[in-house]
């Protein structure tokens, strides 16, 4: 039933948005675990990943993910956000969540926002905001391979969540230079 009601807030919530290869759905795998030093590691995939989870009353989700050499992570789009109430959700580097979540220290945080209708909406970019942070590390996106983790937790009234992670292969010198051989050849032909 559960996952049912999440798929119709789903379509209704999306909007222009569409959803990747659902990669960690709580209703199907279970509930991240709420220990900060323990969180549930998440296989991410080049193009979109996409995390749905529940969470209210204080539940605090971890995971973590990785970026594989050679790819980035371009974006993180709140993809679904099923209530009018803000939530929370941060990083760090690495693959666990060192900053205790009882007594937080904003400035080992990679990142963090808040997320909803009043802060960043559906359709809005995640990572983004977290780079701007005010007292947190902060960082431009793209950011690198490596390994983050993630702590999400919502106060108050139970949310269903949907996250895509956009990652995208980093483009080579290779890369640019086949590009400058065929507008060269284009601009050759044009003469």
């Amino acid at each position: 039933m559960k996952a049912v009601v999440l798929a119709a807030a789903l379509s209704v919530g999306l909007g222009s948005s569409a959803m990747g290869v659902v990669v960690y759905d709580e209703s199907v795998f279970g509930e991240f675990p709420s220990d900060h030093l323990n969180p549930t590691h998440v296989n991410v995939v080049t193009g979109t990943s996409t995390i749905l989870l529940s969470a209210g009353d204080g539940d605090r989700d971890f995971f973590d993910i990785t970026v594989a050499p050679g790819t980035q992570l371009d974006s993180i789009i709140l993809a679904n956000f099923s209530t009018f109430d803000t939530a929370f959700m941060a990083m760090m580097n690495g693959s666990v969540f060192t900053v205790d979540p009882d007594a937080p220290d904003v400035g080992q945080l990679l990142g963090w926002t808040h997320m909803g209708p009043f802060s960043v909406p559906v359709g809005g970019d995640l990572l983004d905001q977290m780079g701007q942070a005010p007292g947190a590390i902060g960082f431009t996106p793209p950011l690198p391979a490596g390994n983050y983790s993630f702590w999400v937790q919502q106060l108050n009234e139970q949310t269903d969540m949907a996250f895509d992670f956009h990652i995208s292969v980093v483009p080579g010198p290779g890369a640019f230079a086949a590009a400058g051989i065929v507008a060269l050849a284009g601009f050759r032909r044009m003469r």
